[in-house]
């Protein structure tokens, strides 16, 4: 009778031990390239916002820089205006995001009139146009930013991702052209401060 008690306690520890190894051995369920892509998309839009807000403040400091007898310099006839090319930048955050990131035919933005604006309104239609770009940024879902969309000049692949890049890259275009005017007019632009993010706290 001790015997046999002794062989069904023995035997409920190794059931109960096996049972115990089993559970804190369960295999990690692997990452798949879906839930991967998912995270680095993410986490590119978190990266990213940071980026855009210095891209902003770059802006705005160029055209608060630039006196306002000079927002309607232009170095030749056929190139545009310092202000020109203010609101260019305004108005193609929008058109831009439309035409490459929501692969819209024909957008609803309309490039305001900006040789009837004054220094002032311009610098706001930029702050407006970053701050909808903001939001359009943050609009956009895990799984939208690793679409394929067209390039609307080439026809080229790429990721929407990529197509918010676009539109950043083309800012940085016409902020740098005119930075040159400000040379052109015997002016010293602010200077380039691409790392100036805010503090982590």
């Amino acid at each position: 009778m001790k015997i046999t008690n002794t062989i069904f306690i023995t035997l409920m520890f190794a059931f109960m031990a096996s049972t115990l190894y089993a559970q804190n051995n369960k295999p990690i369920p692997k990452r798949t390239s879906s839930n991967k892509s998912q995270i680095e998309a993410a986490q590119f839009v978190k990266d990213f916002l940071p980026i855009w807000d210095s891209q902003e403040r770059l802006t705005i400091e160029l055209a608060e820089a630039m006196p306002s007898k000079y927002y309607k310099f232009k170095p030749t006839p056929e190139m545009k205006t310092f202000a020109e090319q203010m609101g260019h930048i305004a108005h193609t955050i929008d058109w831009m995001y439309e035409h490459v990131v929501l692969q819209k035919k024909s957008g609803k933005t309309k490039s305001l009139d900006v040789t009837k604006m004054s220094k002032k309104e311009i610098i706001a239609y930029l702050r407006q146009a970053f701050e909808r770009g903001r939001k359009n940024i943050k609009s956009l879902s895990k799984s939208e930013l690793e679409e394929f969309v067209s390039f609307f000049t080439t026809g080229g692949k790429l990721k929407k991702k990529f197509g918010v890049l676009s539109v950043f890259d083309h800012i940085t275009n016409h902020r740098a052209k005119a930075n040159l005017y400000m040379r052109l007019c015997g002016l010293v632009p602010p200077g380039y401060g691409y790392l100036r993010l805010p503090k982590e706290k």
